[in-house]
């Protein structure tokens, strides 16, 4: 097989599960929203950060499913990140819950990462 074959075969594969991937995430938001969540903002990450400002509640949603949580059941949140020698990466908010649970939303920068932390952080902490 000539490189150029095998490099286009790769990337339709790639580009056909991210197409998946995404229909089962809209696929978990819909059911979400039917268990009446309202989304008044979406934060980003993977999985995605939801929240519903009207009801105090956030939501993280991923192919797979989903796992919602009232701002009451926050305990913390920060910027978290790995070190490595020549770069940092792995870039995430952490969200510390009640009961020493802990649950990651992953950000492909620190700018996203640090403005995803810096709303979470007004909405959470607003009356």
């Amino acid at each position: 097989m000539s490189r150029k074959l095998i490099f286009t075969v790769a990337l339709s594969l790639i580009l056909a599960l991210a197409a998946l991937s995404w229909q089962r995430i809209g696929e978990q938001t819909a059911k979400l929203e039917q268990n009446g969540f309202h989304i008044s903002e979406r934060l980003g990450g993977s999985p995605q950060l939801l929240i519903d400002g009207k009801g105090r509640r956030l939501a993280l949603v991923g192919p797979g499913g989903y796992e919602e949580f009232p701002f009451s059941e926050l305990h913390s949140t920060e910027l978290g990140f790995d070190a490595h020698r020549e770069t940092e990466d792995n870039f995430r908010i952490e969200l510390m819950l009640r009961e020493s649970r802990l649950r990651q939303v992953k950000f492909g920068s620190e700018w996203e990462a640090r403005q995803a932390l810096e709303r979470l952080q007004r909405i959470v902490n607003a009356p």
